[in-house]
């Protein structure tokens, strides 16, 4: 089985061999032709079927026909109605991201519910899986926000006078322009997401906050997380594929 992950800046392919990943490739956005998908999934070794998780539309259908070339059969495009085992408190589940679906299934591989599953990519998402009154896992929504890489974009864009951000190891103080920027765009990213663990673990947000005796768990994902890991506040689990994780626990129901 091939689990894919299409986001907005990449793709990653895994074969999964007894629910864990055999073998993976990654390929960049601006690298993609058809031939060179359906070689890259080739290259991870004979599989009979994948489960696809695209939030780039425009990449679906050739990623169909790349498994399809692969394998021999059409994916699994995960949608909010695939066998997720999520329950869904949100007005409009059908707009819930599959990135953030499949994640909080990855999550759910290490912990119970309550749980926040922050993936620091193109966006920052936060999404709070709560418990429902039976146990069942809820997601209940979160947060979404400029990723630290595409707001340091932006603001090279809107202030093309501003220099490169410095390398850490950083000052407390920002003494330059460029170790201001670092600063900002580093430790202030992780405050910004520090702060809104806080708005999604607080009482007011959990359906009752005595099902997270000892906190509720943080687990972190994304390109950009390390980036922000140094900063954080908050105890945290570092899964780089949590994504893929989340697939593959899926695929395990289709």
């Amino acid at each position: 089985m091939l689990a894919i992950d299409a986001g907005n800046s990449n793709i990653t392919a895994a074969r999964l061999a007894d629910g864990a990943i055999a073998a993976r490739q990654t390929i960049r956005r601006e690298e993609i032709a058809a031939r060179s998908l359906a070689m890259a999934l080739d290259a991870l070794g004979p599989a009979s079927g994948a489960i696809l998780c695209s939030v780039v539309p425009g990449l679906t259908s050739l990623l169909v026909e790349a498994v399809a070339v692969t394998t021999g059969a059409l994916p699994h495009c995960l949608t909010h109605t695939s066998p997720h085992g999520l329950r869904f408190a949100v007005p409009e589940p059908d707009t819930a991201g599959v990135d953030r679906i499949a994640a909080a299934c990855g999550a759910l591989g290490h912990a119970a519910p309550p749980l926040i599953v922050v993936d620091c990519g193109t966006a920052t998402t936060l999404t709070l899986i709560d418990r429902d009154t039976d146990g069942a896992p809820s997601y209940r929504g979160g947060a979404i926000a400029p990723g630290g890489g595409s707001a340091l974009a932006a603001l090279h864009e809107r202030a093309a006078h501003l220099p490169e951000p410095a390398l850490p190891p950083l000052p407390t103080v920002g003494d330059t322009s460029a170790t201001a920027i670092a600063i900002g765009a580093l430790a202030g990213h992780a405050a910004m997401i520090d702060g809104l663990i806080d708005r999604l673990a607080s009482p007011l947000a959990l359906r009752d906050a005595s099902n997270a005796p000892n906190g509720v768990p943080i687990f972190i994902t994304g390109g950009w997380a390390p980036h922000c890991l140094p900063h954080l506040r908050h105890p945290y689990t570092h899964d780089p594929d949590l994504l893929l994780h989340g697939l593959a626990a899926i695929a395990t129901r289709i």
